[in-house]
Parts: structure tokens; C-alpha cells; sequence
């Protein structure tokens, strides 16, 4: 299957408190995804505990073991089938329980083009998903004409953005390698959050959390720190002067480099400098 042939059939789409979920080890006979609205939620999924957040999703693919904890939450949950088979006549298929799987379940062709949906996927920050997930919970309820074709349109849009998100920290990670060689190519130039976020087209703010993330250091602190570590290579090993030192770093002033150079080090860069085989 490709995901371009994905024609979903919903068989339930509501939101719903974790106290009226059944607390035993479940199965899915059928596609769920859960998505947390408000309080923090465990979920076991094949024996691994996880914690989501408002703005999680959760994506279970069909014979995956799972189970909510007892954490106060209130989630949206939807149960589907990747594609509508004619034989599929009930809306709702009861819930089937880890001692009580005699077989195993039938399950739907692979993607080709997306294995990631054959495996569970939890994504945080997911916000941007709740507006289609909150009509197809309304459209599902009141079954007016078309509300079928409606909910299955609005549930491919959110599959596929599960996938783009999916791949995002892949996608995010090569944009801060991107980021660091422009940094180590451009130091001495003027360079701050809102140059790169231009540079690369991304708003400064989001590449911001991307570096705290993937490097634990701010945009900001990653630059600093940079220019300081060349700083250290030409008060070593070479006899520029600590203002020719500081401008070919990217400083505006010494003042401001010496300032940062001591914050680092503990000492000036004059008083570092005298440690170097060249003083």
C-alpha cells in the first residue's frame, strides 16, 4: 500500500477521560491514535512505558499491546482502518486483551512508502494537529451526510502531517549540522540568531530551540563559545594582537571579548596568553 491510497474508515472518534478508559493490557484490533488534550498521561505500548504531555499523539498500528495509566488526562481517541473493506460492517470493535489473544490479528498490507506507520509513534508538541482532530470528533458525532468522506479527508491530512513530523528530527538535525558549518566558515562575520534564521529561512526562534535541543546550548552561547575556541588557537599559536584576535573572531570590541573569554575561562586573555609556547 502506498500512502497516497490510504481511504481511512473511522469506526469511533471521541474525546474521553482517562477514568473511563479500561486500565488492563489491550489490544488493538484496529488503527488508534490518541491524542492527549489536557493533564500528563503513562502509556505502555508493547511493555514500554511512555509519558505524554498535552499536545502528544500517539499512533498504534493494529495487534500493539498498550495501556493508559491512572494519571488524571483528557484525550481525543480515534479507531480506524487504514482502508474501507466492504466487509467491515460495525463501527466499534470490542477490545481485545493480552490473555485473551488466541490468534494473531490480520493485518492491513505494508506501506511502501511509509514503514514508520507499521511501528507505534508518539510526537510531542503535536499542537498543530487538534483543529482536524477536534472536527472529526464533531463531524463523527453529529453524522450528517457526507460525514464519512469528511472525517476520512481530514484524518489523511493529519496521518500525513504525523508523518512530516516523524521525520522532522531527522530533517532538524541535518538543518543544525547545516547551521554549525556555516558557523565554522563565518565566524569573524557579524553573525546572530536573526542573520542565520534569514540565512536559512527558518524564524530564529525555532532554530534556537532546534541547538538547545540537539546540542544543549542556546544559538547564541554555540556561537560564543565557538569563536572563543579560535580565539584560544590564536593566543596559542599565533602573535596577533588580543584586538586583532578579538575582530578576526567575529567581537565587535576587545572589551566584550575579554569579558566573555574570562566568563569561559576564569581568566583574561592577556593572562591566558602567557601560558602559550609563543609568549
Amino acid at each position: 500500500m502506498l500512502v497516497r491510497e490510504i481511504q481511512p474508515y473511522i469506526r469511533l472518534a471521541h474525546s474521553f477521560s482517562d477514568a473511563e478508559f479500561i486500565k488492563k493490557t489491550a489490544c488493538t484490533a484496529d488503527n488508534r491514535l490518541f491524542y492527549i488534550l489536557e493533564g500528563s498521561c503513562d502509556i505502555a505500548v508493547n511493555h514500554t512505558t511512555y509519558t505524554a504531555h498535552p499536545g502528544s499523539v500517539l499512533l498504534l498500528p493494529r495487534g500493539t499491546l498498550y495501556k493508559l495509566s491512572k494519571a488524571p488526562a483528557k484525550i481525543i481517541g480515534i479507531n480506524f482502518d487504514y482502508r474501507f473493506d466492504e466487509n467491515t460492517n460495525t463501527r466499534l470493535l470490542h477490545p481485545m486483551f493480552e490473555n485473551q489473544i488466541r490468534k494473531p490479528l490480520g493485518i492491513e498490507q505494508p506501506f511502501e512508502d511509509a514503514p514508520a506507520l507499521e511501528k507505534p509513534i508518539l510526537l510531542h508538541e503535536a499542537d498543530n494537529l487538534y483543529p482536524k482532530l477536534r472536527e472529526i470528533c464533531e463531524v463523527f458525532e453529529k453524522q450528517k451526510l457526507y460525514a464519512d468522506r469528511i472525517c476520512a479527508g481530514l484524518l489523511i491530512a493529519v496521518i500525513s502531517e504525523i508523518l512530516l513530523l516523524q521525520a522532522a528530527p531527522q530533517q532538524s538535525e541535518n538543518l543544525v549540522d547545516a547551521i554549525i558549518d556555516y558557523i565554522a566558515e563565518n565566524y569573524a562575520r557579524a553573525l546572530n540568531n536573526a542573520a542565520i534564521g534569514n540565512k536559512f529561512g527558518y524564524h530564529p526562534n525555532y532554530i534556537n530551540r532546534l541547538f538547545v535541543k540537539q546540542t544543549g546550548l542556546s544559538l547564541h552561547r554555540y556561537i560564543l563559545n565557538f569563536r572563543i575556541s579560535q580565539a584560544v588557537t590564536q593566543l596559542f599559536y599565533t602573535k596577533l594582537t588580543l584586538s586583532e584576535i578579538a575582530q578576526s573572531c567575529g567581537f565587535p570590541d576587545y572589551a566584550y571579548f575579554s569579558r566573555v573569554f574570562k566568563q569561559q575561562h576564569g581568566i583574561s586573555p592577556s593572562e591566558y596568553r602567557k601560558k602559550a609556547p609563543l609568549a
